[in-house]
């Protein structure tokens, strides 16, 4: 293809010289980098993108005056279309950037779990938001849970509330794997068993060991299975454990095999029931779940191996019941808390929030065939814990089986729009979790003692902001296969699956701690 300058403009930056050419497509090739006192850049109106500035040749303080640099050189006319993309870590676009193709796809490693985005509008009359055509047209950061991650860039008019238009949305998918992806490991049962109390990248225990180590009280992975299975069932959801995993060595976590590393306490264990029996406990039961998005997983999880497969779910916000799951001999019922979107007047308080729950859910028999599961990220306290019993009792519902799900980890990423814990704080938040356990466990409810888990694999979560989840919502065909993520359905086939290792685990806790005759 023929290559030629066509309109440029000086860009003057400190200390840099560039010299570049301008293709016909409106591509920018750098040359070469000269150490000056000034920076010159040729650039053409027709375009800001090119190779360098995305892949980092630059340091990443001069890739951003650069971008800067560029935007202030956009063309005068109204165009739909974004200049360019820049990322920190950089990574490679399929297919290569154009400003007229709108749809990208990325891989990132699993260690590579939040990302600075920025995108550049053509037009001085345009801007590039994030995610709304309200959204931010700074640089952003922006979580990456495992697997497929969507940021949707839009190109509207810079004019002011509803009269501004969008005029074209480009999407990038950005897929970061879990530990397990693609993994052909085949189990080698001689393997070191390694434990791990708390990522060192996020290490909140400050007197502990952080990262692998190696479990010298079993011989070896065999040796553990034979041990975990002579361990009585826990009574409780707040044993003291660790993750355990197989590996070559502890020292090289590429050689563990997470396809079988689980969740173990340390003086006994926690099976997964078959189905048909805890079908059969659930029967007759009302479950009432009073949280957030973390609670609402694990009560999708729950419907859908009461039902097999789950057909019915929404991010609800609301109070929702679900009459038909276990063949209808089981009701769920759902109510979001605390509704931080409305404004403090219009905000119920937990009593409230408590009481509504109820009066949607009546009939409601006072003893184990209702059971309440209270419990959120990181927002309850041993007050609430005091308000729960109080509020019972004055609704005459004191006999109900009471189930704690106490704290778990997000808000740990440095993202727009969130608040991000400092290390000391999730100290903090371990002690006040800790309170929380010994709070309920004096009311005798049971609890589900979710903070250590998550924490210790804080980088496992899924998509959201908060990086608080560790489930999402998958559609299935209808031969019952996972659709992949990010492709496109004509129609909802209305099955779906509840994926999530960790709130699978957390789950399975509750459905055992549900189906004890232990108070």
């Amino acid at each position: 293809m023929m290559l030629g300058p066509f309109g440029s403009r000086q860009i003057t930056l400190h200390r840099w010289v560039f010299t570049v050419l301008v293709t016909m497509t409106g591509c920018v090739i750098v040359l070469n980098i000269l150490s000056s006192p000034s920076f010159s850049l040729d650039y053409s109106p027709g375009g800001i993108q090119h190779d360098r500035l995305q892949k980092g040749t630059y340091n990443t303080a001069l890739r951003w005056r650069l971008a800067e640099a560029m935007k202030n050189q956009c063309r005068d006319d109204v165009t739909p279309y974004l200049g360019g993309v820049i990322f920190q870590p950089d990574v490679t676009l399929s297919p290569k950037f154009n400003k007229y193709i709108s749809e990208y796809r990325t891989t990132v490693t699993y260690t590579t779990y939040h990302i600075k985005v920025w995108a550049i509008p053509e037009s001085c009359a345009c801007s590039a938001r994030l995610d709304s055509r309200h959204g931010p047209t700074r640089p952003t950061n922006y979580s990456l849970g495992l697997g497929d991650n969507k940021i949707t860039y839009f190109v509207v008019t810079n004019t002011a509330g509803d009269d501004r238009r969008v005029l074209k949305a480009y999407t990038l998918h950005i897929y970061r794997p879990s530990k397990t992806d693609g993994s052909t490991k085949v189990l080698d049962r001689s393997h070191q068993v390694c434990g791990l109390v708390q990522d060192c990248d996020l290490k909140y225990l400050p007197n502990i060991e952080c990262g692998l180590y190696n479990d010298t009280h079993l011989k070896d992975w065999s040796d553990a299975e034979n041990v975990i299975q002579r361990l009585p069932v826990c009574k409780t959801g707040f044993e003291q454990g660790r993750w355990l995993v197989p590996c070559g060595r502890c020292d090289d976590a590429s050689s563990c095999d997470w396809t079988v590393g689980l969740w173990q306490p340390f003086s006994c264990r926690h099976p997964t029931k078959p189905r048909d029996e805890i079908r059969e406990e659930f029967a007759g039961k009302t479950i009432l779940f009073l949280g957030d998005s973390t609670n609402r997983g694990m009560m999708h999880y729950m419907i859908e191996q009461l039902n097999i497969t789950l057909t019915e779910w929404d991010k609800t916000h609301d109070i929702k019941i679900y009459n038909n799951v276990n063949r209808g001999r089981t009701r769920f019922t759902f109510a979001y808390y605390p509704q931080f979107w409305l404004a403090n007047e219009k905000r119920p308080n937990f009593e409230e929030a408590l009481e509504q729950l109820i009066a949607k859910s009546e009939p409601l028999q006072n003893n184990s065939n209702t059971v309440l599961v209270v419990g959120g990220v990181q927002w309850l306290t041993s007050n609430h814990i005091k308000s729960l019993a109080a509020t019972l009792d004055k609704l005459g519902l004191s006999g109900v089986r009471v189930m704690i799900k106490s704290f778990g980890a997000g808000f740990h990423q440095p993202v727009d729009g969130m608040r991000s814990l400092l290390l000391s704080e999730f100290t903090v938040l371990n002690r006040v979790n800790t309170a929380l356990v010994q709070t309920a466990s004096s009311h005798n409810y049971d609890v589900i003692d979710t903070f250590p888990i998550t924490m210790s694999r804080f980088k496992d979560f899924m998509q959201g902001k908060c990086a608080c989840h560790f489930h999402k919502i998958r559609e299935l065909t209808d031969e019952g296969f996972l659709i992949p993520e990010g492709m496109r359905v004509g129609t909802t086939t209305g099955r779906y699956h509840v994926e999530g290792e960790i709130n699978k685990l957390c789950s399975e806790m509750l459905i055992n701690s549900i189906c004890s005759e232990n108070r």
